[in-house]
């Protein structure tokens, strides 16, 4: 009977919404009182195949579409809300529920537009699974999480987001979160953006593309960058892609408020292509990292990996790589090695059985310049690292090139691999 009974309000709400909108008409109250009364009896949300226009919802139970559903923002001009752009569909303080297969268009409509709305704000909230969903059109993230645990985000793609933080997925202050299958494609800042104390979060299989038109290459100061973790820790990236960005391809770096716990990245069969740098990481000082690259890859980039130290406890491995990089531009290199510590102690860096990918016609002894930085490996002072670099090599010559200002007699101790070192003056 029970089964019956919710067969036949699903009906219902089929019934109440198939009907086609008149072209811009603002649902909002007739959708906002379904919701409401779903969530008292407990029942999921069906709609049917449309546009759906509403200034803003309160979601608070299951929701589930159908290819073509589609919640779009409509402006209603009479609104003063301070906040508007946080309030067009919103998960707040709510539990235990998913939304699958729907587009929820913020209405913004295109790069030099100032105006619309954050797609879904998910906050205060937890056990929230998004399966097979779009976020488009907003003037800063297509999905933004905040102050939330344990949400997951399957098979959906954020796209066409401007403004100084059009990002793809903003996520803050939340825990336990992940995406899968996801896309991330033509954002003005970051595609995937973990930021403010954010821990154990897992990338598969997702994909950045097509960043744009960052505010620092305006006179501001943010970055382009296809992944982009700061003040987080303990994330694993598994098969992701990171394409055609104006800065990195991958951003990591530690710096936990109010922690001095040591902290985790881990990138497994990860690729960057067609970005500046393709990947960078390392930790603020506060928090020592541990930071693995294993069988991960880049493809005209200026520089391959970089790491940048500022905890003498952080331990670096780059493990089956094989990294292409542009020579011929003074800063490119295959690993650049940034120490920024003060003490005694050692940084840990593990380099072994990995391929250092010279483009066809790089010039040997450009690479062996002193005046450039041109290398497989650079490291700002070999006296602040404890190596450990074996079974490497490039398509060159059998020799990995390795550049310090800082080289001595006694620098090769825990070398196994042939190395041709040049003090650099740089």
């Amino acid at each position: 009977m029970k089964r019956f009974k919710i067969l036949l309000m699903s009906v219902m709400c089929l019934f109440f919404l198939c009907k086609e909108a008149k072209a811009q008409t603002d649902e909002t109250i007739a959708i906002q009182e379904l919701l409401d009364k779903a969530f008292d009896k407990n029942e999921a949300v069906y709609l049917e195949a449309r546009y759906y226009y509403v200034t803003n919802l309160n979601i608070k139970v299951n929701i589930i579409g159908k290819k073509g559903t589609v919640i779009q923002r409509i402006n209603n001009k009479s609104s003063k809300e301070k906040d508007e752009k946080y309030n067009f569909c919103r998960i707040d303080n709510i539990h235990n529920i998913k939304i699958e297969n729907v587009v929820f268009n913020g209405s913004n409509s295109g790069i030099n537009d100032t105006s619309g709305v954050i797609p879904l704000f998910i906050l205060n909230s937890s056990n929230i699974n998004i399966q097979n969903c779009q976020f488009i059109n907003s003037n800063t993230a297509g999905l933004r999480i905040s102050h939330s645990n344990s949400i997951s985000i399957l098979n959906s793609k954020s796209s066409n987001n401007y403004g100084t933080f059009g990002d793809g997925f903003y996520v803050e202050q939340s825990n336990n979160i992940s995406f899968e299958n996801c896309v991330a494609d033509n954002y003005n800042r970051i595609g995937f953006v973990l930021d403010l104390n954010v821990k154990n979060v897992v990338f598969k299989n997702c994909k950045a593309s097509n960043g744009n038109n960052a505010s620092i290459l305006t006179g501001g100061i943010e970055q382009n960058a296809g992944f982009w973790f700061e003040k987080a820790g303990d994330i694993s990236v598994i098969d992701c892609t990171a394409n055609n960005n104006t800065h990195y391809g991958f951003l990591a770096v530690s710096g936990l408020d109010k922690s001095d716990e040591n902290v985790s990245f881990n990138f497994q069969n990860c690729r960057s292509y067609n970005n500046n740098i393709g990947f960078k990481a390392g930790s603020l000082g506060k928090n020592a990292v541990k930071v693995s690259f294993k069988g991960c890859e880049t493809t005209n980039v200026k520089s391959g990996i970089e790491i940048s130290c500022k905890n003498i406890n952080d331990i670096y491995l780059i493990e089956s790589c094989k990294i292409g990089y542009n020579v011929g531009n003074d800063y490119s290199t295959g690993i650049f090695l940034h120490t920024r510590y003060d003490g005694k102690s050692l940084v840990k860096c593990d380099v072994r059985n990995t391929i250092f990918v010279y483009p066809q016609g790089a010039s040997n002894s450009f690479l062996k310049s002193k005046n450039s930085y041109n290398s497989d490996i650079y490291i700002d002072n070999v006296n602040r690292v404890l190596f450990n670099f074996s079974n490497n090599s490039n398509n060159i010559s059998r020799k990995i090139l390795l550049k310090s200002p800082t080289i001595n007699s006694t620098f090769s101790s825990s070398i196994k691999d042939k190395v041709l070192t040049v003090n650099s003056i740089k």
